[in-house]
């Protein structure tokens, strides 16, 4: 018989949460963290269902994190739970075909609430009967202007332009008894792509990052057998696998600067700092026998205006006063500059 929706009450625990995903869909979403730094899946999951915070990045391993898998579980789990709405939108048309084979396989689940669907789902819609519905979308601006709903779920956001992801943001729009709540997921696959802009601005907006790798995912505490993690490990390079999987940095080989010299740049010892907006830096005090240049790197909307003195008659020469800021208006950006 299938589960309706008087079989279990909205769950207001993090037990009750993963009863009713294990009852209900046959997932067990594992509970346990092995890497120092990770997160157990189920953590991310309970959190963002509950929408402990507004936004959330997950970084997980290519193929074997689950990423897809768990962000179609919870869109399903949010629909069918608290009725709400809620939009998943792949950073390519394989990755929205994967979310969306994902789905249609929890539908076919043994106790599945198929009596709360309105219509047999469709290709890239699911309706309910209560009125809501969740969508899996291929990320395109269309996609990401359309309706507000309360919960949006980014697949493979490395694989998305970045004017996409940004479109996106401050799309979600909570309703009465449902919260806002976004979760943006990926593999880090590109040393400039869009996951690293992502995960730089979450450090500077304090978004909650969630990272897990197939050790938080493989047998015996996880669904991942270890016959298929050697069977994915003999068919990728060992840069994919380090990178992909084993959740390493991606191969800078073709930035033009290297990371390992910019870090070289950099003395701790002479102070950390946070780097924040209109933050006035001064590493020593003006002298009168010294001789000084000005400069400064003009940006407004996207990138940072950053305005540094250095001090030239010492070699070698040594920045002294640093202030980096952003979207302000330029006779306000060229007034500091010029004091």
């Amino acid at each position: 018989m299938a589960a309706s929706s008087t079989s279990w009450p909205v769950p207001q625990t993090d037990d009750e949460l993963w009863g009713y995903v294990y009852e209900t869909w046959g997932v067990k979403i594992p509970q346990i963290a092995v890497c120092p730094g990770h997160v157990a899946p189920f953590t991310a999951f309970a959190d963002a269902y509950f929408a402990r915070e507004s936004m959330y990045v997950w970084k997980a391993s290519r193929g074997l994190g689950g990423k897809s898998y768990l962000l179609a579980t919870l869109a399903a789990t949010v629909a069918t739970t608290l009725g709400a709405n809620a939009v998943v939108l792949g950073g390519s048309g394989e990755q929205s075909a994967n979310v969306y084979e994902y789905m249609r396989r929890l539908w076919n689940a043994p106790e599945d609430p198929r009596d709360m669907l309105r219509e047999h789902p469709l290709t890239t819609v699911t309706r309910f009967k209560k009125g809501n519905q969740v969508k899996a979308l291929t990320a395109s601006q269309n996609s990401v202007r359309g309706p507000h709903e309360e919960r949006l779920y980014l697949d493979e956001i490395d694989e998305m332009d970045l004017a996409i992801f940004d479109a996106a943001m401050g799309q979600t729009l909570a309703t009465p008894g449902i919260s806002a709540c976004t979760v943006a997921s990926s593999t880090h696959h590109y040393a400039d792509g869009t996951m690293t802009a992502v995960l730089k601005r979450a450090r500077e907006k304090g978004w909650m990052i969630y990272e897990w790798c197939l050790h938080e995912t493989e047998e015996p505490h996880g669904w991942l057998a270890s016959s298929e993690i050697e069977r994915k490990r003999n068919e990728m390079t060992s840069v994919q696998w380090q990178t992909e999987v084993e959740l390493q940095e991606p191969n800078p080989e073709s930035r033009a600067i290297m990371p390992a010299a910019v870090q070289a740049m950099f003395r701790r010892e002479l102070g950390v700092f946070r780097g924040a907006s209109r933050e006035y830096i001064e590493l020593e005090a003006p002298s009168k026998a010294g001789r000084y240049v000005h400069g400064a790197d003009w940006a407004k909307s996207v990138d940072w205006t950053e305005l540094v003195c250095l001090r030239v008659d010492v070699h070698p020469y040594r920045l002294i006063a640093y202030e980096r800021m952003q979207r302000l208006p330029w006779p306000q950006m060229v007034a500091r500059f010029e004091e």
